[in-house]
C-alpha cells in the first residue's frame, strides 16, 4: 500500500469529489459520501462519527442541510487536501481517478 500511496500522492482525486461516485444511504438511514464508506472501520473513525451525527436523512429538512453542514464541509476539505488515511485511500483507489 505505501508504494501505491506514494505514487498517488498529489494526483489522487476521491471519486466522491469528482462526480464519478454517487452518494449513498445506509440501511440505518444515514447519507454517506459513497457506498464504499458503509463499512465498520470507516464509520467508526472520528471523522465519520462526526458526519453520522448530522447525516440521518429522517432528521434533516432536506439533503442540502446534511451536505452543507460543517461536518460534511470538513470531510470535503480533508478529501480535497489529500489528508486521507491509508485505508480510505486504498478503498477509494481501487478504481483510481486522477487529475
Amino acid at each position: 500500500m505505501s508504494d501505491k500511496k506514494t505514487k498517488l500522492e498529489g494526483k489522487f482525486v476521491a471519486q466522491c469529489m469528482n462526480g464519478k461516485q454517487q452518494m449513498a444511504m445506509s440501511n440505518r438511514g444515514h447519507l454517506l459520501p459513497c457506498c464504499w464508506c458503509d463499512q465498520e472501520w470507516t464509520l467508526n473513525t472520528p471523522l465519520f462519527q462526526k458526519m453520522l451525527k448530522v447525516s440521518k436523512v429522517s432528521e434533516a429538512e432536506n439533503v442540502d442541510e446534511i451536505v452543507l453542514s460543517d461536518e460534511w464541509r470538513d470531510f470535503e476539505k480533508i478529501m480535497k487536501e489529500g489528508e486521507v488515511k491509508s485505508k480510505v485511500l486504498e478503498l477509494c483507489s481501487r478504481f483510481p481517478v486522477y487529475n
